[in-house]
């Protein structure tokens, strides 16, 4: 399969990286008093919180089976901890320290003992780290038994549905895997399909798509302002679905390119982004008096997307990839995450 063929998978991830930012910036503003948490920005988070988080477990599904292959347990496990619980346990900590130094000016409640507690208990927007880390460990072992896709969508659904009948004990991170997984198993379950049906289906008939699922996804956000399990995996793969559809259309137009790129970095940009855009919420406000709502959230999310790329640049110009990963010898198995 050509490397255009496959494009749409950063795309995807690169849309999806734009709305976790949006959706973090306008409630530092809510949180902080600078935007009112009027009807319209409820239903705008609302909307934007039913399908990012689902559409980026959907993306780490995609490739999954790619690379397993020809790796053992214990390969496939130092592979994603290089590139997942490398930064998670780093960035966690670069984050509650910097909370704790400038906590007059935030509105979380941190403290020092959290850096201990991160083994087990992810802070702030790191839980899906931790969350797919653990996806990927099931899913290495099910794969080495030789569990079809199939079967491990039908594992994730009854995950899913579980919490409802039966206690799932006190961890809070077995309820999250459990609230998450069948979008990862989606992913995984979906892949070939998608990699191989979608370059070939008509533009317009991805754009009506796209149409169609968002206004779905939008109306049953707008019936359900607390909607219950079922409406609320719905109103996911409504997410996922224009997503994934528009994803492909984007991936057609060269002068879209941008959005692949903000893809490709994605996972730098999820665990600096709050930094980014609180630092510069605190700036604008504390020392030069700005309360303009448009501006801040500009600004906010300018901040948010540009200063994870920036440091992305700087790390690769002095040679030094330890701020967001581990980097994987040559000779070793690639990770296609």
């Amino acid at each position: 399969m050509s490397a255009d063929r496959i494009r749409w998978p950063d795309y995807l991830k690169g849309i999806a990286i734009l709305f976790v930012v949006v959706a973090h910036v306008l409630r530092g503003l809510v949180n902080n008093n600078i935007l009112a948490l009027s009807p319209f920005i409820s239903y705008i988070d609302s909307w934007i919180y039913a399908f990012h988080m689902p559409a980026f477990f959907f993306a780490s599904g995609i490739f999954v089976s790619k690379s397993a292959a020809g790796k053992t347990i214990l390969q496939f496990a130092e592979n994603k901890f290089r590139v997942i619980m490398y930064p998670y346990l780093l960035w966690s900590t670069v984050q509650i320290v910097i909370m704790m130094v400038v906590s007059g000016s935030t509105t979380h409640s941190i403290q020092w003992i959290d850096i201990l507690r991160i083994t087990y208990k992810p802070v702030m927007q790191f839980w899906f780290f931790y969350a797919l880390f653990l996806m990927l460990i099931i899913f290495i072992v099910m794969y080495k038994l030789n569990v079809k896709p199939f079967i491990l969508l039908l594992f994730s659904i009854f995950l899913y549905a579980a919490p409802n009948f039966v206690p799932m004990g006190p961890w809070g991170m077995v309820y999250i895997v459990s609230g998450y997984m069948v979008y990862f198993a989606c992913g995984a379950g979906f892949s070939k399909l998608l990699l191989s049906r979608l370059p070939g289906m008509p533009t317009k008939t991805l754009s009506l798509s796209t149409l169609i699922m968002i206004s779905v996804l939008s109306l049953l956000v707008y019936v359900n302002p607390e909607p219950g399990p079922v409406i609320k995996v719905l109103s996911a793969l409504c997410g996922i679905g224009w997503l994934v559809a528009l994803s492909e259309v984007m991936s057609r137009y060269k002068y879209l390119n941008v959005f692949r790129d903000y893809g490709v970095v994605s996972l730098n940009i999820y665990v600096a982004h709050t930094i980014a855009a609180a630092a510069s919420r605190i700036v604008f406000q504390r020392f030069f008096g700005i309360s303009d709502v448009m501006l801040h959230i500009i600004i906010g999310v300018f901040a948010g997307v540009y200063a994870p790329i920036l440091l992305t640049w700087i790390s690769s110009k002095l040679k030094m990839p330890y701020l967001f990963t581990l980097p994987v010898r040559p000779d070793k198995y690639k990770s296609y995450l």
